[in-house]
């Protein structure tokens, strides 16, 4: 259940479903669950590689191989998915950190990024001065893609005596992401006061625009900004700061599924996983220095659950279980405001 990897195992999917909750016999899923299955290994031979190119210089590439090592004993299969993306948002605002780096007044120096509208001129560039860590990469273009994803799956039936035998699935999957970190699209709201149109409420009601509807300038954000050039614009923006985006995951889970008879249905799941995390964003999606926030974090977890199904009639059954868990976060947040 790490938010970090889940958005990683989209490929090579067998199928989805979406549950209504209560779901008890799923890990509690008291509001409902999506299970989203992988392809399974199977007992034949299986190879694939689709790769699509777009706009933007977009590249991926998508591939399955399916290996019976035994008949009907013994399989693998591999998956993997890469993608890559030039940047698709234009940054107006290159170099606007270095740029501005010397002057020694916050404000004014914040004033100066603020009054960036399109890529800074050399001329007033001056010799470029260290960056504070990965704050001015100069980068033209942003909300790029770069990432990939792999998972291997080892299907095992273990004989046991009495022609009963255990289904045992192993599932190794890792994963990094190496894109920028998301740039947002700034958007300013202007409150303005009107009637309230209900009778039963307060005689006035604050209406939000973007645009001020009255024919005055652009509403300013919290920090007093305001994006000019780009505001119609969804695919620019004034950045400055581009900070990268680190992920690396790897996980692995072992299940095992046993019949002892015809009415009772024996399951267990064991499973870890674990990523490390580091982005450098810019939070208040202006070339400003307001909000630029380092987020740092790794984790881990373990989980085991252990069930035992009895179906009793044709129309009932019972489950008993038990689920554990343990995880372990650190993190480092550092928010910077200059």
């Amino acid at each position: 259940n790490s938010p970090a990897g889940q958005l990683f195992g989209l490929f090579d999917v067998e199928a989805a479903e979406v549950l209504r909750g209560p779901q008890p016999t799923i890990t509690n899923a008291s509001a409902g669950a999506i299970l989203v299955r992988s392809n399974k290994p199977k007992d034949e031979f299986e190879a694939s590689l689709v790769s699509t190119f777009g706009n933007y210089n977009l590249r991926q590439f998508e591939g399955v191989l399916n290996v019976p090592v035994v008949p009907e004993r013994l399989a693998i299969r591999g998956a993997f998915r890469i993608q890559e993306r030039d940047g698709v948002t234009k940054n107006r605002c290159p170099g606007i950190i270095g740029a501005t780096a010397a002057i020694p007044d916050q404000r004014d120096r914040n004033r100066a990024r603020g009054e960036c509208r399109f890529a800074v001129p050399e001329e007033i560039i001056p010799p470029r001065l260290p960056a504070a860590g990965p704050n001015d990469l100069g980068k033209d273009w942003v909300n790029d893609q770069d990432n990939w994803s792999a998972r291997g799956l080892i299907s095992y039936k273990m004989p046991l005596p009495n022609d009963q035998e255990v289904d045992w699935l192993l599932s190794l999957s890792g994963g990094q992401n190496r894109s920028l970190a998301t740039q947002y699209q700034h958007t300013a709201m202007l409150g303005v006061v009107v009637p309230n149109p209900d009778p039963n409420g307060p005689s006035t009601q604050n209406i939000y625009y973007s645009v001020d509807p009255r024919g005055g300038p652009l509403p300013k954000d919290a920090f007093s900004y305001r994006q000019n050039e780009t505001r119609s614009d969804s695919f620019a923006g004034e950045y400055g700061r581009v900070g990268p985006e680190r992920l690396d995951l790897f996980g692995f889970s072992l299940k095992g599924d046993w019949s002892p008879s015809d009415v009772i249905d024996i399951s267990s799941l064991s499973g870890y996983f674990w990523h490390d995390r580091e982005t450098f964003a810019n939070d208040d999606a202006t070339p400003k220095s307001w909000l630029n926030n380092d987020y740092t974090d790794d984790a881990w977890q373990f989980t085991q659950e252990t069930t035992a199904t009895w179906l009793w009639s044709e129309e009932n059954e019972m489950i008993v279980g038990s689920f554990f868990m343990i995880e372990d976060l650190d993190s480092n947040n550092v928010f910077r405001d200059n």
